[in-house]
């Protein structure tokens, strides 16, 4: 397998740079327009090319990718490095900024703390990348990212009677309780009681003679 080691904050997009695939390569290029203060279009997003061009009116900076042999590295194949247009990122409407992209960036953040929430992030990111971006779009990265790191809700409420059924096979004589509720049609996740079969002996044969 090929390693392709690069900068993912300060990335050089130059004829000949490779990318593990396309979709890092879109991510990529969404940092490097970010911090080149512009914004692109594309023309041609396929597993077998990659086509974007400035989305300023008039101006003729173009970048064309493709995958290598393996057909799964993507390297730049041609690349016109000067705008003849004025930043358009200025304008702070950041559409480069994805949600891929956003989850991307605020992922070490919310391995560190996932409460942290999405009017946090978007300040974060302004504070960072001096971009504004959209709310409603920072709260769509926000949750790809968790879902990314802790999986989705859905997944981990259906694991949690896997772990019920593990926990009494495993010791049995143990409590395993899980309260949900109904909301709009959806079964809900409220609380769980766990009670191991040892602290529960323990707790009628040692402590409960002085409660009592």
């Amino acid at each position: 397998m090929r390693t392709v080691v690069y900068d993912k904050e300060n990335p050089v997009m130059k004829v000949g740079t490779t990318f593990p695939d396309v979709k890092e390569f879109r991510l990529v290029l969404c940092q490097y327009a970010i911090i080149k203060e512009f914004e692109f279009a594309i023309d041609k997003s396929e597993p077998g090319r990659f086509r974007a061009h400035c989305a300023a009116e008039g101006c003729k900076w173009y970048i064309y990718a493709r995958p290598m042999v393996d057909k799964t590295t993507f390297q730049v194949r041609r690349h016109r490095v000067r705008h003849n247009c004025a930043s358009t990122q200025k304008s702070e409407k950041a559409k480069n900024a994805t949600k891929a992209w956003i989850c991307e960036k605020v992922m070490d953040w919310l391995r560190k703390d996932a409460t942290v929430g999405a009017t946090e992030l978007e300040r974060r990111l302004h504070e960072k990348y001096h971009i504004h971006i959209k709310y409603k779009r920072v709260h769509a990265g926000r949750s790809l990212a968790l879902d990314k790191l802790y999986g989705c809700w859905e997944d981990s409420f259906d694991k949690l009677y896997n772990f019920k059924a593990e926990v009494e096979k495993r010791c049995p004589g143990s409590i395993v309780a899980i309260d949900r509720e109904e909301v709009k049609g959806k079964q809900c996740f409220r609380r769980i009681f766990v009670a191991l079969k040892p602290c529960v002996d323990e707790f009628l044969n040692g402590c409960n003679p002085f409660l009592s």
